[in-house]
């Protein structure tokens, strides 16, 4: 008996695959990228809170501190010079 997970996985990234040759519609590859985007999301989302088992205190306290300090070097490695981005890796490690 053929197992029928295997086979729906096989036939779905097949379909996936193919679908870039047999079609031109940007619109649709644009909300297939954006959906797979989005699962990839969620699946570290899951693994955050659910397997790592970050609780509300840490959710509340940690996280943000992580987000800001990511998004102060990134913020300042585009707008301004590699050196001052160095201060935004001094600030994640402060965050710690």
């Amino acid at each position: 008996m053929a197992n029928w997970k295997v086979i729906g996985v096989i036939l779905g990234l097949a379909c996936i695959a193919v679908y870039p040759l047999a079609f031109s519609d940007m619109y649709v590859m644009h909300i297939l990228i954006l959906f797979f985007i989005w699962a990839s999301v969620a699946s570290n989302w899951n693994l955050l809170m659910g397997v790592a088992v970050m609780t509300r205190y840490q959710a509340e306290g940690e996280a943000p501190g992580f987000a800001a300090g990511a998004g102060l070097q990134s913020l300042l490695f585009y707008l301004v010079t590699y050196y001052l981005a160095t201060l935004g890796a001094f600030a994640c490690v402060m965050a710690l």
